[in-house]
């Protein structure tokens, strides 16, 4: 991953930014270009999630990225604001989206095939492939999966700056409850590999809609 990582916090108690009645994008937009971030990082960003806290006021928001029409793998910004609009706190790993993107070798199917390989050496099956959404393929369950294998075509932030296409493959089996998260890049290169167990936890906004939950953790996926 070459992306930069930054995190900024107030000090003091001050903010990072001054009141304002503008949407979270276009906040957390003006204060990176501010520090020196393109314009085109800016208009590459989208809200993943966002929940006001209803005891302390404070909006958690996360954005990612998209470059060419796909999501940037491992991109993100974390940011906290508070009810008069002004930037507490931010945390971001982002890819210069000006760099080009160039295309993969491989398709969903071989990247699907990449990352079983890989974390279920044993499994014998033949998945085919299902229904296609956007970027995400669907792939048939002939019963060893706890949910459908998909592979999602992503940009990949690469050595140097460089995007490359690549598939995000997730995988969650059934009898052993091994959930995988894995990074497939062009030729069938693993670029990252991540188990997810039951025993994770991350941050979540429960409710509908988002501006009315309060953050909460939960455990990952069990079954």
């Amino acid at each position: 991953m070459s992306a930069r990582d930054a995190a900024v916090h107030s000090d003091g108690g001050s903010a990072l930014s001054g009141p304002s009645s503008g949407s979270t994008l276009e906040i957390i937009g003006e204060f990176l270009s501010a520090r020196g971030r393109s314009a085109a990082t800016a208009a590459s960003l989208s809200i993943v999630s966002e929940g006001t806290n209803a005891n302390t006021g404070l909006t958690h928001v996360r954005l990612g990225q998209q470059v060419n029409g796909l999501s940037v793998y491992g991109t993100y910004v974390k940011a906290t604001l508070n009810s008069d609009g002004e930037l507490i706190h931010l945390i971001e790993l982002l890819a210069d989206p000006s760099s080009r993107v160039t295309t993969t070798s491989i398709d969903a199917d071989d990247a699907l095939r990449a990352a079983l390989n890989r974390n279920f050496p044993t499994y014998g099956g033949s998945l085919s492939q299902g229904a296609v959404s956007g970027n995400e393929t669907e792939f048939s369950n002939d019963g060893f999966f706890y949910e459908n294998p998909t592979a999602t075509k992503v940009a990949a932030p690469l050595a140097g700056g460089a995007l490359q296409e690549a598939y995000l493959v997730v995988a969650w089996s059934d009898a052993d409850n091994l959930l995988y998260h894995t990074l497939v890049g062009s030729g069938g290169q693993i670029l990252n590999n991540e188990l997810r167990t039951n025993t994770d936890s991350y941050s979540i906004f429960p409710g509908r809609p988002p501006r009315d939950a309060t953050e909460e953790t939960a455990n990952a996926p069990v079954h």
